[in-house]
């Protein structure tokens, strides 16, 4: 290719953190005081968009959910000590087998190979929605290195892939 893309420089340079106790997206750092903007279930990824700050007992961030894109502030670790976000995000793993495809679309996409259950993909350009509707992604085969593009939910709700 000769050259990195904005998408993979991104990547590169991210901080992704994926939910492991639900949470919340508020408008403000205050949580007494703030609206809540959207819900974060356990395995949802956000992207880290500022450094982490005290609210009291509470570590705060503002964050960008990259499952619908809404941003706001995130509880990192709780008044109690629990612990809302973890690294990750970037390491997925095969839930039901799926083709890797040399191109986004798949109707008109070569297969290159298919991913089996249990094997781990890294992400390269987060997903997005093709034509049909299913969210896909470009992702990069730890087993063999193969680089692809995979259905990680399909256009009926079957998912394919989900965060490790």
């Amino acid at each position: 290719e000769g050259f990195i893309s904005k998408e993979h420089t991104l990547m590169l340079i991210r901080t992704l953190k994926k939910v492991i106790k639900e949470t919340t997206i508020t408008d403000g750092p205050d949580v007494s005081s703030a609206a809540i903007v959207a819900k974060l279930e356990v395995g949802d990824v956000v992207e880290l968009l500022g450094e982490p700050s005290e609210q009291g007992e509470m570590m705060r961030a503002t964050c960008r959910s990259m499952r619908d894109g809404s941003e706001g502030w995130v509880t990192l670790k709780g008044n109690q000590g629990s612990t809302h976000l973890t690294d990750g995000g970037l390491l997925w793993r095969v839930q039901k087998e799926i083709v890797l495809t040399e191109s986004f679309e798949e109707t008109d996409a070569k297969a290159d190979r298919k991913l089996r259950p249990g094997e781990l993909i890294e992400v390269r350009e987060w997903m997005r929605k093709d034509e049909s509707g299913a969210m896909r992604m470009k992702c990069r085969a730890k087993m063999d290195g193969k680089v692809g593009w995979a259905t990680v939910v399909g256009s009926t709700g079957m998912v394919y892939l989900a965060v490790h």
